[in-house]
């Protein structure tokens, strides 16, 4: 129960803006969208790196997975654009939230901020692409450095989040041609309160 009550908060916020940012895009149309590529869209991506973070170990992949389709889910279901622009949509957050997903495990080893930023990177650029082509037949770039300069500043204010738990290699195992390193995840959810 202790588990579910800290797993609720993260996951609320990460609901709670997807429906935002497709309620101002809604009200305000592209008026919205260097708010929402600003603040938004990297927030969401950075709260789903804390749930990440907070989920190591067992089962990690299936609730990733559920927690980025039900994301999308909800992207689909609040966006009330054309049909073109709800399917650009649902596929940008599904593609973006899966690649911060892998390249933020990818990156394990390496520092927060350094992993945050990297995972937030691929991702912002795989949305600000896949949206901009499916729904409008083009490309910017000044959504997806938005998005990289709004990932940064979240990551510098959700720091605090995240440092209470460093993830730090137990021990390398050599083998001819081969190099293992072993992560110690030796934190539980108390670290974080």
């Amino acid at each position: 129960m202790r588990s579910l009550k800290h797993s609720a908060l993260p996951i609320v916020l990460y609901i709670g803006a997807i429906v935002l940012a497709n309620w101002l895009v809604t009200q305000y149309g592209q008026a919205a969208l260097p708010f929402t590529a600003f603040f938004l869209i990297p927030f969401d991506l950075i709260i789903r790196d804390l749930m990440q973070d907070r989920w190591q170990g067992r089962s990690l992949r299936l609730r990733m997975a559920v927690l980025i389709v039900a994301g999308g889910v909800v992207s689909l279901a609040t966006a009330t654009g054309s049909l073109r622009v709800n399917i650009a949509s649902l596929v940008a957050f599904l593609v973006a939230g899966t690649c911060d997903a892998l390249t933020y495990q990818w990156m394990i080893r390496y520092g927060r901020i350094f992993r945050i930023n990297g995972a937030t990177i691929l991702a912002a650029v795989s949305d600000s692409i896949l949206f901009a082509l499916i729904a409008f037949s083009s490309v910017s770039g000044a959504q997806a450095a938005t998005k990289i300069v709004g990932g940064f500043c979240w990551s510098l204010v959700m720091y605090r989040f995240f440092r209470k738990r460093e993830v730090e290699p137990c021990c390398v195992e050599h083998k001819p041609g081969v190099i293992t390193r072993h992560y110690n995840f030796g934190h539980s959810l108390k670290d974080y309160e």
